[in-house]
């Protein structure tokens, strides 16, 4: 894929020049509260470089995705998934070593933290992993929006649409509920609870749904629908190690059950409409090929010996 591609046609530049703003304010907005915490409480000299280092791995990284990563998942899918995965090891770590630093001199450890001592703080690394999710999510949008529309569609059919929207679509959700759950353990119990559903959302879609909207099985649908939520109960209680707001949790149930119906009847359509559509292909090609046949020399030249 081209340079220009990301600048032509026109709009792309004022779309670039919009995101260069938004990024250049939240980074200068950064810098100061760094500063300023920085005077306030007299941190050591260090602080400033570990925050400067940490903006600027952020930086790096949203732009690497938008423009690079994103768009080769988008031409060679395997081998960009593999680059983001590894892009996703590399920030964990970096920005796990410098919050694992900051947090030194802020309560004056006077201990500096090396890349190996990251791996023994699970908890630190599994918040900058989450970190990693919100630009993951805005750079699939950014990157998306401004690659080429022709290898777009060159390249997405509809399952790896299908497939790309559910992803955006689940950095989203755990944006919302995740990373502004609190930190530490909070998160981690909240990121399972959301797994739980998540599950149960999928599960609806691929294997409960259609029970009940091809084969017409309502009693086995309602049954296997009450046994998923018996068990999303008592694993949110392992999860908090108390029960669950019985009302709250059966609401959010029902309301997950009914937006994976919803998705499920789609999906379901949309095969059924792609099917008929195939079957009529079919039978147009048949008639094409008999209609060829008819006007072949041999044919005419048979039907006249039998004239």
């Amino acid at each position: 894929m081209s340079i220009t591609a990301f600048f032509t046609p026109r709009y792309k530049f004022l779309f670039h020049g919009l995101v260069l703003t938004l990024l250049v304010w939240a980074v200068i907005d950064s810098m100061r509260s760094t500063l300023y915490m920085s005077h306030l409480f007299n941190y050591h000299e260090n602080f400033k470089y570990y925050n400067v280092f940490k903006i600027t791995i952020q930086v790096l990284t949203f732009y690497l995705l938008s423009l690079w990563l994103i768009p080769l998942v988008i031409t060679k899918r395997k081998k960009g998934i593999i680059y983001v995965v590894i892009c996703a090891i590399i920030y964990t770590l970096f920005i796990s070593w410098s919050h694992l630093n900051i947090n030194s001199i802020t309560y004056n450890l006077d201990k500096p933290v090396t890349i190996l001592d990251t791996f023994s703080n699970f908890k630190t690394l599994f918040n900058s992993f989450l970190d990693f999710t919100p630009f993951l999510f805005i750079s699939c949008l950014y990157g998306i929006s401004v690659v080429d529309k022709t290898s777009l569609q060159n390249n997405f059919r509809a399952k790896q649409l299908e497939f790309t929207g559910n992803i955006i679509v689940m950095l989203l959700i755990y944006q919302l509920f995740v990373l502004n759950s609190g930190t530490g353990l909070e998160r981690i119990k909240t990121f399972l609870e959301i797994l739980l559903f998540t599950l149960f959302f999928y599960l609806n879609v691929l294997l409960i749904g259609p029970t009940l909207l091809s084969e017409k099985k309502l009693g086995k649908y309602v049954f296997l629908t009450i046994i998923s939520l018996i068990v999303i109960l008592i694993a949110t209680k392992l999860i908090y190690g108390y029960s669950p707001n019985l009302l709250v949790s059966t609401i959010f149930f029902m309301l997950t059950a009914l937006l994976s119906l919803i998705y499920c009847y789609v999906r379901l359509k949309l095969k059924y409409d792609q099917q008929i559509f195939n079957l009529k292909l079919g039978a147009k090609d048949s008639e094409l090929q008999l209609l060829k046949s008819q006007v072949n020399p041999h044919f005419l030249f048979n039907t006249l010996n039998t004239l």
